[in-house]
């Protein structure tokens, strides 16, 4: 069947680590001598096992978990970035925590690439090297996404538009490797008020620590941030604030 559709020798085989022996090492031998010792794949991938909760997925445990019930929790693209986030070759533990990190995380980046129009340019988008590096190491997906976290600090941490515009080019580039921020970021918000809604009030917050600590520019960058997010901060006579989208 493999010869027919796909050819003597195959690009590349993938699998569970267990299946290495005997079943790929019994496949090589089969194929091996059936085509005058011609190789069976050029390259192999073998994944690691998925568990959940710590227990070996499988339908004996009682804990399969269907891709239809986990998209019923989170949009598609919070499941890749969970996933994503553990080397293909390592276990890889299935847990509630695990998909509401990779949320929090995938409304970080969505969040950075919003503080500038610039970013949108079609086609102004390019990956960085670092981020091409790691998944030519052997698709190291863990230290790509590493890479999107400093990528998306240093787009916090920057005043300069000029600049942000470059880095966010660069997160979107970056992550569009890896099928992430696939939408566009002025929609991703919309279904999700509630942390929307939260994430106003940790920014809030922080202006108002940074404001007592008399960082005056800390306090406006997040007045900005926060602007260019479509919300408008207004500061009260009593000290506190209160916020509304823009009409």
């Amino acid at each position: 069947m493999s010869e027919s559709e796909l050819g003597e020798t195959l690009d590349i085989h993938g699998g569970g680590l267990d299946l290495i022996f005997p079943h790929h090492e019994n496949e090589i031998a089969q194929s091996v001598c059936a085509h005058d010792g011609h190789p069976f794949a050029h390259t192999w991938l073998h994944n690691g096992m998925l568990t959940v909760d710590g227990v070996k997925m499988a339908k004996s445990e009682g804990n399969f978990i269907t891709v239809r019930e986990i998209l019923a929790e989170a949009p598609g693209e919070v499941v890749r970035l969970a996933l994503l986030g553990t080397h293909y070759r390592d276990p890889l533990d299935w847990t509630s925590e695990r998909l509401q990190q990779a949320r929090q995380s995938l409304d970080r980046f969505y969040r950075a690439t919003r503080f500038s129009p610039s970013a949108m340019i079609v086609g102004g988008e390019e990956p960085t090297d670092a981020a091409r590096d790691a998944l030519s190491d052997d698709l190291n997906v863990p230290l790509a996404i590493a890479h999107l976290h400093e990528l998306s600090g240093a787009i916090y941490r920057c005043n300069d538009p000029s600049e942000r515009g470059s880095l966010q080019r660069s997160l979107l580039g970056s992550a569009r490797l890896m099928g992430l921020i696939q939408g566009d970021p002025k929609d991703w918000w919309e279904p999700l008020d509630g942390r929307f809604e939260n994430m106003i009030l940790e920014q809030i917050s922080a202006r108002s620590v940074a404001r007592k600590q008399r960082d005056f520019a800390r306090a406006d960058h997040i007045r900005t941030e926060l602007s260019n997010l479509g919300i408008v901060l207004e500061d009260k006579p009593d000290g506190t604030t209160e916020w509304h989208r823009k009409a």
